[in-house]
């Protein structure tokens, strides 16, 4: 993971869309009190400030980016990654999204 990427990919996917700072903050939903878009909170990321993670989130989801994208996250952040992935392509094709389904109710569950 290199959080140190995450303003440059931030600029890049806004500008693959053409979108201004002002634009993609419209389209996050972040305003001001005139009901603008907050250009200074995307200038800020662009610049090097760390999104919070539901602004992470939203941010992924308006530029249409992976998380695991955006933070530059590669298998060797996980190396139980490598485990599970053997494991999943062991089950057979009628029973994945069954599996797909527990992992992601045990990934929603507080231990």
């Amino acid at each position: 993971m290199n959080i140190s990427e995450i303003p440059e990919k931030i600029k890049v996917a806004r500008e693959a869309r053409g979108w201004s700072q002002k634009e993609l903050a419209a389209k996050c939903g972040w305003f001001d009190k005139e009901g603008l878009g907050l250009q200074s909170r995307v200038g800020n990321y662009e610049q090097g400030r760390v999104p919070k993670l539901e602004h992470i989130e939203t941010l992924c989801e308006t530029l249409e980016v992976t998380i695991g994208y955006l933070l530059s996250l590669t298998p060797g952040d996980f190396p139980q990654s490598h485990d599970l992935f053997d494991v999943f392509v062991s089950v057979p094709d009628t029973q994945k999204d069954a599996a797909v389904s527990m992992l992601r109710g045990l990934g929603s569950k507080k231990i």
